[in-house]
């Protein structure tokens, strides 16, 4: 052996230990990044499947509220006017179901909200259109119960001047199709609700491929040096 090389051998020994750590190093990052990457991956995804369940809740809540089935009692607790008559009394249960299925569903609203500011921190701005849009349409349907009802008394009572009867029956109809629609084609709400799910279902599945990759990512570095060896 030369004299040379001896004196690179020794050096070697003398700055293995440091290489040594700096390989090791090195590993444990590229650990902890992908660590950190499929975690956050997975979290990503499992923030996306918990907010198109909401969805998916929120569209069951809109044709439970507007179910035409008065069931025994729902209107039991709302307080009569003086001198309230039968078909008046109709009128008034008939919203005043649809303002109480509202709120005994509130607690859609709260999760969709809920999801929406966390969806904002991890998506972005945009993000948070479809849960703005099922929670208007909800809460829209109790403005239109209580427009429906004073309309639909004053018809009754003879308040509406003749010039405007054609005009308030037809926006009667209108929004009795909203409230109760007789067909899916008629409905103005549901596609509302429909087109912001498939928002949510899109990002979804954006998030489900993003996580599958990431998943066999190593394998198909695997599978391509395979091939070339």
């Amino acid at each position: 052996m030369s004299a040379n090389t001896g004196v690179w051998v020794k050096v070697f020994w003398e700055f293995a230990p440091a290489i040594m750590t700096i390989l090791g190093g090195g590993a444990a990052l590229w650990a902890v990044g992908k660590w950190r990457r499929e975690h956050v991956g997975r979290w990503r995804m499992e923030l996306a499947e918990d907010a198109l369940a909401a969805m998916l809740e929120a569209r069951d809540a809109l044709g439970e509220i507007r179910s035409r089935l008065l069931f025994e009692g729902e209107a039991s607790d709302r307080p009569h006017v003086d001198g309230e008559i039968e078909r008046e009394t109709e009128i008034r249960d008939r919203a005043y179901v649809v303002q109480r299925r509202y709120y005994e569903r509130r607690d859609v609203i709260r999760r969709l909200r809920s999801l929406r500011y966390r969806f904002q921190i991890i998506f972005g701005a945009k993000s948070v259109e479809p849960f703005e849009t099922a929670t208007k349409v909800l809460w829209r349907l109790t403005w239109l119960a209580d427009e429906w009802c004073l309309r639909k008394l004053n018809e009754h009572r003879h308040r509406v001047l003749p010039e405007r009867r054609d005009e308030n029956e037809a926006k009667i109809k209108e929004l009795e199709t909203a409230l109760w629609p007789n067909e899916p084609a008629e409905d103005p709400l549901a596609p509302e609700v429909d087109a912001a799910i498939a928002q949510v279902e899109q990002l979804y599945r954006e998030e489900t491929r993003s996580r599958e990759t990431v998943a066999r990512g190593p394998r198909r570095v695997s599978q391509t040096t395979e091939k070339r060896e």
